[in-house]
């Protein structure tokens, strides 16, 4: 907590909120300490002038952690527009089992000075002009895992794209693996614009899934490639929300995303324990006994 300026606001919990219709950011919160943001509905923010707004994000907090959320429509102006956003000086941040779709800049930004930002569990529906952004260079700690990436068309700027590398802690490693991104014949994994040539070193991926005439990546040593990845209706959860509750798992909306007997993709994952080798970490320690700092 050495960079918070101000004492922070402990175990903050922001649940079951329907938040719309906003010129600015939906949901946004600063200065905190195990905050969780949980069960909310986000949708319709931001102006698309040159403000950058985004849908749901913490600033300048430690351990918060956003999930079972939906996020959608949030515009793209000056920049970023994602559904989801870690922002400057937030450690420790997880974000799983969020539903994310529609929204014009992407699905998920995360800053050049954030750490230990953790993605996974979570469904992206045709976001836009990129999947994955990274600002002011790529953060330390970044893993994202186990999430399902869906557009019916391709996007211009990549699935992962590093829009500039001009603050934050520099360009570190970023490790993704157990995804699925299924888009169209043409989808470049890495866009041409930004900084984003210098991901490809510093993008580590493995055991990802490339699905619907994208090409896999070079950098993916054990990719799987397929036409279809045997799910059973990607794409037809629902675009707009009309009732007063997001849309998760257990509200059986996303069962298009659920596998059929005989995918290709049932038993393909690792384990966290061969990624964490894979990518060079050794053998992972048992930190039932370790606080969630101490473990990190």
């Amino acid at each position: 907590l050495q960079k918070l300026p101000f004492t922070p606001a402990t175990n903050v919990v922001i649940k079951n909120n329907i938040i719309r219709d906003l010129p600015g950011d939906g949901m946004w919160i600063s200065t905190t300490k195990g905050a969780v943001l949980e069960y909310n509905t986000v949708y319709n923010t931001g102006d698309g002038t040159n403000t950058a707004y985004a849908g749901m994000w913490p600033h300048n907090s430690d351990g918060c952690v956003m999930q079972y959320n939906e996020v959608y429509g949030n515009r793209l102006g000056g920049g970023d527009g994602q559904g989801l956003d870690v922002d400057i000086n937030c450690n420790d941040t997880l974000i799983q089992y969020n539903y994310s779709h529609d929204n014009e800049g992407g699905f998920f930004l995360d800053m050049g000075d954030a750490v230990n930002t953790v993605v996974r569990y979570n469904i992206s529906q045709n976001d836009r002009d990129k999947a994955f952004e990274f600002a002011q260079g790529c953060p330390n700690g970044t893993m994202i895992y186990q999430n399902t990436i869906y557009s019916d068309r391709t996007i211009p700027k990549g699935v992962f794209y590093l829009s500039n590398t001009g603050a934050g802690l520099g360009v570190n490693e970023i490790y993704a693996f157990n995804n699925v991104f299924q888009y169209p014949e043409g989808q470049v994994f890495y866009g041409e614009s930004g900084d984003t040539a210098k991901l490809k070193d510093h993008l580590k991926l493995y055991n990802n899934a490339y699905i619907g005439g994208m090409e896999a990546p070079d950098g993916d040593s054990k990719a799987i490639k397929a036409d279809a990845a045997g799910m059973k209706a990607p794409g037809t959860a629902p675009e707009i929300n009309q009732t007063q509750q997001p849309v998760t798992g257990s509200s059986g909306k996303l069962d298009g995303y659920q596998l059929t007997e005989g995918s290709m993709l049932i038993d393909a994952g690792v384990t966290m324990e061969e990624a964490l080798i894979y990518f060079g970490g050794g053998e992972p320690v048992d930190g039932r006994e370790y606080s969630p700092r101490e473990l990190y």
